[in-house]
C-alpha cells in the first residue's frame, strides 16, 4: 500500500529553501563564529559564552603555531653561543604592532637600545615552546630603551611594540650579545 502524498509547489520548494538558508545563516553568525572563532557581531555568543571559549581555542591555536616555530629555532641553536651583535630597523604602521625577538638560551645574555621616531607601547618579554613565559618590562608612550637582557628560559626574548600615533613609526634596534638570530613575528 502506498501513500500518496502531494507534492509541494515550487513556491513552497522556495520558501522553504529561504527559510533554511536564514537558519542556517542564524546558527553561524549567533554559534558557530562566536564558539569557534570568537567573532561576535551580534553579542549573542557573548551572552551565551561562546565568545570566550571561541578566543581560547583561538588563542590556543596561535600559542601551538608560536611554540612550534620557537621550538625549530631552539632546534637550530646551539648550546654554546657565539657573541653577535645586529642593527634592525622597522616601520611601525599608526595603530599597529609588531614584534622582534632574540632566539636565546636561558641565562644568556644581551644587551639592547631602541630608539623610535615616535611614541610606542612597549612589552618586553620572552616565551617558551610550550608556552610558558617571561614578562620584563610594559610602558606605554615610550621612544626609546635600552639595557640588559637576560633569558629567564629556552625561547624567544624582545619587544613588542605598538604605534600609538597617527603616522608611522621608524624604530632601530641594536642588539649584542649571546642569541642565536633576531627574528620578526608575523
Amino acid at each position: 500500500m502506498t501513500d500518496d502524498l502531494p507534492v509541494p509547489s515550487l513556491r513552497r520548494l522556495i520558501v522553504a529553501t529561504i527559510l533554511a538558508l536564514a537558519a542556517a545563516c542564524t546558527i553561524l553568525i549567533t554559534i558557530v563564529l562566536p564558539a569557534e572563532f570568537g567573532i561576535d557581531k551580534t553579542g549573542v555568543g557573548r551572552v551565551l559564552g561562546l565568545t570566550e571559549m571561541g578566543r581560547a581555542k583561538r588563542e590556543a591555536a596561535e600559542s601551538a603555531e608560536v611554540g612550534a616555530l620557537i621550538a625549530e629555532h631552539l632546534a637550530a641553536l646551539p648550546a654554546m653561543v657565539a657573541p653577535r651583535s645586529d642593527t634592525t630597523e622597522i616601520i611601525i604602521p599608526p595603530g599597529r604592532g609588531l614584534e622582534v625577538k632574540l632566539v636565546m638560551r636561558k641565562g644568556a645574555k644581551a644587551r639592547f637600545d631602541w630608539r623610535a621616531d615616535g611614541p610606542v607601547l612597549v612589552d618586553q618579554h620572552g616565551e617558551g615552546p610550550a608556552g610558558d613565559a617571561a614578562t620584563y618590562f610594559r610602558s606605554t608612550d615610550e621612544i626609546a630603551g635600552s639595557g640588559l637582557l637576560q633569558a629567564e628560559l629556552d625561547g624567544h626574548h624582545g619587544w613588542y611594540w605598538r604605534n600609538t600615533g597617527a603616522a608611522p613609526v621608524v624604530l632601530v634596534l641594536k642588539t649584542e650579545g649571546e642569541y642565536g638570530s633576531v627574528v620578526q613575528m608575523p
